[in-house]
């Protein structure tokens, strides 16, 4: 059986077959005190390294030596680290901005022609842009539904936001 990295604890027991209640439960032995239980992972951790109010009960060879939960305790931290580092990794490499509909014309020169006019001063249409942009990459990234900026409560929010100072 291949070990999981995301997962380390379910070597220390011998899934038996899958549980009658469904989902990601087992029937399955713990290789270290030799006792049956029921659950999924979360139950495996609660069991291996101690955790009380996980439904399942504490392994009693691993509270008779400190050194086994050392062990175990780090395997399960280094896992809760690699997770974390791959889920900061997929922050990391944000959606970037949509460059805008004119695929012919370039950022620089719509920022430029922005700039200059008179209206485009007044009506701050560069940060509204801006602000366009990033609202849109909100969207891509968090994956809602574009009915969400239809929501009169989601448009009272921006007013909101718009018209009074929150730094």
């Amino acid at each position: 059986m291949s070990e999981n990295l995301d997962a380390p604890l379910w070597k220390y027991v011998n899934k038996l077959r899958r549980s009658k209640s469904g989902g990601r439960n087992w029937d399955m032995e713990c290789k270290i005190c030799s006792k049956p239980f029921k659950g999924s992972y979360s139950r495996v951790k609660g069991h291996m390294l101690l955790i009380k109010k996980q439904g399942v009960f504490l392994c009693s060879k691993v509270q008779g030596d400190i050194s086994i939960l050392r062990r175990l305790q780090k395997e399960s931290d280094l896992a809760d680290v690699r997770n974390e580092s791959s889920s900061a990794s997929v922050i990391a490499n944000a959606i970037p901005l949509p460059s805008g509909d004119s695929g012919e014309e370039s950022i620089a020169a719509k920022k430029r022609r922005l700039q200059e006019t008179t209206i485009g001063k007044a009506w701050n249409l560069k940060e509204r842009e801006i602000l366009d942009c990033k609202i849109a990459r909100a969207f891509y990234a968090s994956a809602l539904a574009f009915n969400l900026a239809r929501s009169p409560y989601f448009r009272d929010a921006f007013e909101y936001a718009a018209s009074h100072n929150l730094t």
